[in-house]
């Protein structure tokens, strides 16, 4: 059994399927699309939608990261991704759905935003890419990211770093939260997980409380020095 991935180096979906693939031990190459351009790609190579990741393995065509991991676990079911347990299962499709359908398009809105407003956050798409002669690019894919997300502009206006700024506390306070469910499911469903799923689980949710602390401890010193340097 062979898979053959196709992502963009933006999306983390497209990371975690790959990493998927690499749980599995399942035997696979990825072809990176250009991010902007991968829509036209992924119909281009004979899938319906326009997103990625999209996988083409034992003769199916597989659309979007949770549709992905659940055929993986058909077609190879050890090892497993999801919990065995019924209920610990049914909370991580949960989070699963409140991750896609509710957390995830906040910062990708943002960012797009950004990439229509900034010519900076431009340039650093097109370096994260490797994309030739950065600055340039900035400049002439305006239309595209213009296109990609017309809603986009009607976002105030804000500087490059003041998004990025509102997307890292976002996503520091999502960590806390998250850690903090992942602990609780450790301790309710330790006794129905392998230990390299407890300790999996154990292990992310301690980091997501860690990185969410040394957030509100960093933001709390910077406002304690903002304070001083007024008085």
């Amino acid at each position: 059994m062979e898979a053959h991935l196709y992502a963009i180096k933006l999306s983390h979906p497209s990371h975690a399927a790959r990493l998927m693939l690499e749980h599995k031990g399942i035997e696979h190459r990825v072809t990176m699309f250009p991010a902007g351009l991968h829509p036209a790609l992924v119909r281009l190579v004979g899938f319906r939608g326009n997103t990625v990741p999209v996988m083409k393995i034992d003769g199916r065509r597989v659309e979007k990261s949770l549709v992905i991991a659940r055929e993986l676990d058909r077609l190879k079911p050890d090892p497993g991704l999801y919990p065995a347990d019924a209920a610990a299962r049914a909370r991580v499709e949960e989070a699963e759905r409140w991750g896609e359908a509710e957390l995830q398009p906040v910062p990708r809105r943002m960012f797009r935003w950004a990439l229509t407003q900034q010519r900076a956050a431009r340039e650093w798409t097109a370096r994260f890419e490797g994309l030739p002669v950065p600055s340039v690019q900035a400049r002439i894919n305006v239309p595209l990211v213009n296109r990609q997300d017309r809603r986009a502009t009607e976002l105030p206006e804000a500087t490059w770093h003041e998004i990025i700024d509102l997307v890292l506390n976002g996503t520091f306070y999502c960590c806390k939260y998250v850690g903090q469910q992942m602990l609780r499911v450790g301790e309710q469903t330790g006794a129905g997980l392998t230990a390299v799923q407890h300790g999996c689980v154990v292990t992310a949710g301690q980091r997501g409380l860690d990185h969410g602390a040394a957030h509100e401890a960093g933001a709390a010193d910077e406002e304690d020095s903002h304070g001083a340097r007024l008085r």
